[in-house]
């Protein structure tokens, strides 16, 4: 994060009103006794949470900046821009402690404060960091509907081919993607894959991100061998940039082994993997990247047989081990790796341990993104997997439906992880041989997506998710016709 601490001085020391207020203490002012001292210490402790959020101190960083914030409103009024600037780094501070949701409510009232134009660079910052948080914390529609904004801004000033509308129409492209709207955003991404490489001069960067974008869109729509293709670009280009073991270039590689994760070569994903952790840990390198790499061999490993998922297991709590010491235990990152322990731990049969890792990843999730958050429903829908398998059948529909609300409004009733909810919690309705009906409603809006896309060509019939979705739905008509004959 940019230091604002000269621009924060400049705007207390020029606000208008502080001369007048200093000349006249205690006449026609009396509340603005004392004004510069106040507005002193805040400059004080805005350059102490400046200082700690730069040595990623973020936990640090929070009581100063809220303070400061607090004693410049008081001075200077909420929508004073040195009050706005102050808040907004604040909000910074509480993104880098991953307090998404308190984040964003500052940077929303932000957005809304700072339509001044002459506050328009603020106001944009606002609006970047806030449909970045929009977007973590799984409101969609907002974050989209920010980009759109902030892309409409950047047409205008700098051109619709420019560098920054194309930095905005890439985050469109990535979220239109997780909404499993994957022609447009296989529209949009190819697109900006050739508006990228038509920059002059050019920039490596964002042709980069732009491949990368594109490669994501292919891997939802299970074009394995495409997307390879544009990790592979990407890997080639960015070891001749910047050498075959720069920073850029083992990302690279380890998206290329998650590329052979997605087309099935497991053996190639762990080989790739392991190269890039050899280089890590021959620096000592123990970061997010190195965590990354332990990650995805433990994906591959547990793929390769009932032998692999002890190493998975080990693997992945190594990469636990970092992240802790890194992003901190509850982090994102550390709670998504959280999740695929707690997988492999039920493949291992330990059911019991495996319902309390999801439970307790839940709850953390709910703590971070909040209950509607398409990852908060995974780890609720590991859990009741777990439960139905203890036989502990309490909670189970309620928790599936839960996570099928929360998919069907971050996402949509066609996306994967709706699907699948909705075939499982129809699994489990008819097990109890009570709720037939109900259970052949849910399997047709499961398999609803399936059939439009069979009729379209577009869907593998092979596939493990359409073959579950369609047999459950066979064995709940005929569930349903048995009940209706009595």
């Amino acid at each position: 994060m940019r230091s604002t601490l000269a621009l924060t001085a400049t705007l207390l020391l020029t606000a208008p009103g502080m001369a007048e207020a200093q000349k006249a203490p205690g006449e026609s002012r009396p509340a603005s006794q004392g004004v510069q001292p106040a507005a002193d210490e805040a400059v004080r402790l805005h350059a102490e949470g400046i200082a700690h959020h730069a040595a990623g101190r973020f936990a640090d960083a929070l009581a100063p900046l809220e303070r400061s914030s607090q004693l410049i409103a008081e001075t200077l009024g909420q929508g004073h821009p040195a009050t706005l600037r102050v808040q907004l780094d604040y909000a910074l501070s509480l993104e880098g402690g991953h307090r998404y949701a308190d984040a964003s409510a500052i940077t929303d009232r932000i957005v809304r404060q700072a339509r001044d134009p002459q506050l328009l660079p603020l106001f944009i910052e606002a609006a970047e960091i806030e449909a970045r948080l929009k977007a973590r914390l799984g409101d969609y529609a907002n974050a989209l509907e920010l980009y759109e904004l902030l892309y409409e801004y950047a047409r205008q000033r700098f051109g619709a081919r420019s560098r920054e509308a194309l930095d905005y129409r890439l985050e469109t492209a990535m979220i239109l993607s997780r909404q499993a709207r994957v022609e447009e955003a296989e529209t949009l991404a190819r697109s900006l894959v050739h508006d990228a490489s038509a920059l002059q001069p050019p920039d490596f960067n964002r042709t980069y991100r732009a491949r990368w974008v594109l490669a994501d869109v292919l891997r939802e729509t299970r074009r394995h061998d495409d997307m390879i293709e544009l990790y592979l670009r990407n890997l080639e280009e960015s070891a001749l940039q910047a050498g075959p073991d720069s920073a850029v270039a083992l990302a690279s590689l380890l998206d290329l082994a998650m590329g052979r994760v997605h087309q099935g070569e497991f053996d190639q994903a762990r080989m790739l993997a392991g190269r890039a952790w050899t280089i890590y840990e021959r620096r000592g390198q123990a970061d997010l990247q190195a965590a990354r790499a332990l990650n995805i061999m433990a994906i591959a490993e547990a793929e390769l047989g009932p032998n692999g998922l002890a190493r998975a297991e080990a693997l992945t709590r190594q990469a636990l081990t970092i992240l802790s010491r890194t992003s901190g235990a509850g982090s994102h990152d550390a709670l998504q790796v959280r999740f695929n322990l707690a997988s492999y731990v039920a493949d291992q049969g330990r059911m019991s341990e495996a319902q309390t890792l999801h439970r307790e990843n839940y709850r953390l999730f709910e703590d971070l993104l909040g209950a509607a958050h398409p990852q908060t429903a995974l780890s609720l829908e590991g859990a009741a997997i777990a439960s139905i398998t203890l036989g502990a059948d309490n909670a189970v529909q309620r928790d599936l439906e839960t996570a099928i609300t929360a998919y069907d409004a971050a996402l949509s009733p066609e996306h994967a992880h709706a699907v699948r909810a909705r075939t499982r919690l129809a699994r489990f309705l008819l097990q109890g041989e009570t709720a037939p009906a109900r259970a052949l409603a849910v399997t047709r809006t499961a398999a609803a997506p399936i059939f439009s896309r069979i009729s379209d060509g577009q869907n593998d019939l092979s596939d493990e998710l359409t073959l579950n979705a369609l047999t459950t739905h066979v064995d709940a008509l005929w569930a349903a016709a048995r009940d209706a004959e009595g």
